[in-house]
């Protein structure tokens, strides 16, 4: 009998806020890739959840099979996706706690003075 399949991976670990979409992640600076998105979600590629469980060469060819995206992209894209859906989800979970729009003056007058 051939030998039994290879363990699956161990799930990745949650992302630090909401999940961002696709577009977000495909936008984020260390991609630059959004020019991909639509072909990417329009091939069903639209859960960030679930791409974060493909492996490497996974990520990688359905980037190139399904997105349609150069080699050079879609080794970017494998590289760095991880990264970037978990920046992306950090940058969302400030977003929502920055509720006037200045989180940096927020922080500074919380803290007490020093006379």
């Amino acid at each position: 009998p051939p030998p039994p399949p290879p363990p699956l991976p161990p799930p990745p670990p949650p992302l630090p806020g909401p999940e961002p979409t696709v577009r977000e992640v495909l936008g984020h600076a260390l991609l630059g890739l959004e020019q991909y998105a639509d072909t990417l979600i329009g091939e069903g590629f639209d859960d960030v959840g679930f791409l974060l469980t493909l492996t490497f060469e996974q990520l990688k060819e359905d980037a190139t099979t399904y997105g349609r995206m150069k080699q050079g992209h879609a080794h970017k894209f494998a590289k760095h996706f991880r990264e970037a859906a978990a920046a992306e989800a950090a940058a969302e979970t400030l977003d929502e706690s920055d509720s006037d729009g200045d989180l940096w003056a927020d922080a500074v007058s919380s803290r007490p003075v020093v006379a």
